[in-house]
């Protein structure tokens, strides 16, 4: 299984919002986005794949997590690797993937 992990300032971005339907609507395996601002709500983005501010942490490494920082990415991380992937894609909410990356991904050559 192959785990999208992105860490957001904006969840609502375009680059996001579209990254997370097409690699959901591929089936290419779970979408973790860490949130890294408690005013940002998201509402385009699914809310199963949101890894909140507001929740209640999960890891150490989280309750100590400073928000508003890329270092909040490394909750996705370790969400990624609490579902057991085996590898892990990773990406920003303000860089889009390219169409073609999802039509030519062969999932077996991966592994």
């Amino acid at each position: 299984m192959i785990s999208l992990c992105t860490t957001s300032i904006y969840p609502n971005s375009n680059a996001l919002v579209y990254n997370t339907q097409e690699w959901l609507q591929n089936k290419l395996g779970p979408v973790f986005t860490a949130l890294d601002k408690k005013s940002e709500k998201p509402n385009l983005v699914p809310k199963d794949t949101v890894i909140s501010v507001y929740r209640e942490p999960k890891f150490n490494f989280e309750a100590e997590c400073p928000h508003g920082t890329y270092s909040r990415k490394n909750i996705a991380f370790l969400e990624a690797i609490k579902a057991q992937s085996s590898f892990i894609f990773e990406t920003d909410d303000d860089n889009q993937i390219y169409n073609k990356f999802f039509k030519k991904l062969k999932l077996e050559s991966y592994f």
